[in-house]
């Protein structure tokens, strides 16, 4: 699993990166909701330890979600104050008590599905307004090192996921590493404006992310991992289809309604 993740990480930051310079940190943000990082390695630990267990760290992964919420919410207000190393803090301190919490209650799969698809309706609410957002500047200069700490810190969080049983390995695989590696990239580079465009399109990319993860969890362990993987990639594209469409709508909405206003 450390082999996998040392080859997906690296390849996963550069795509995002560079979607991100191509089409915009909001894009980029909406591909690093998708489950790349953490479903290979979920299909793996079925693979490994069986769907019994990989059902539960499903689980674990669903539950994550309102702590990936909590974190992308509260790190996205502190850095509106434009302090970086505090903002981290923030959005590290606030997943760990989302994370603790949601451990604590350990709801099955149907609350536990219904308490993340609120989180994350109930997030685009609670994010800063948007604002306009200064040009970006288009420097690959910071790739090597975004792909490099990207790697080091999942594989660190890994192996101690390792030793924590499936809840926490569940949890701990959507702690959002290679998320906090590239909004730290964008904020130097770019500022905390395109760091709030790059959460909201990570909260509408974990919609994807759910469920997969739900599907995985539902299917599991009475349909085999192949066609639940199939399966759960299907529906999970599907409902980020739908996702889009949706929000575009109200954007198209909300910029008719604009010059009206003035």
């Amino acid at each position: 699993m450390l082999i996998l993740k040392a080859i997906i990480v690296p390849i996963f930051i550069a795509i995002v990166t560079l979607v991100g310079r191509k089409w915009g940190h909001k894009v980029a943000g909406v591909l690093a909701g998708f489950p790349v990082v953490s479903g290979p390695i979920v299909v793996f630990v079925a693979l490994d330890q069986g769907t019994v267990f990989g059902q539960q760290v499903a689980l674990a992964a669903i539950n994550g979600v309102f702590a990936l919420v909590i974190f992308t919410t509260a790190f996205c207000w502190a850095c509106t104050r434009g302090h970086l190393v505090p903002a981290i803090f923030i959005g590290v301190i606030t997943w760990l008590l989302g994370a603790l919490v949601i451990q604590e209650i350990s709801p099955k799969l149907i609350p536990a599905s219904f308490i993340s698809a609120a989180a994350l309706v109930l997030s685009n609410f609670l994010l800063p307004r948007a604002r306009e957002l200064s040009p970006k500047k288009a420097s690959f200069n910071d790739l090597p090192w975004r792909m490099l700490i990207g790697t080091i810190l999942t594989l660190v969080i890994t192996a101690l996921a390792s030793h924590l049983g499936p809840m926490w390995s569940g949890t701990l695989a959507v702690f959002p590493a290679i998320f906090l590696v590239l909004t730290t990239f964008v904020f130097l580079a770019d500022g905390p404006n395109h760091v709030v465009e790059m959460c909201r399109g990570m909260l509408a990319g974990l919609s994807a992310f759910l469920i997969f993860f739900v599907v995985l969890a539902s299917v599991w362990p009475s349909a085999s991992i192949l066609n639940a993987c199939l399966l759960a990639i299907a529906i999970s594209l599907a409902v980020q289809l739908t996702v889009q469409f949706f929000l575009r709508s109200i954007e198209k909405r909300n910029s008719a309604k604009t010059p009206r206003q003035k």
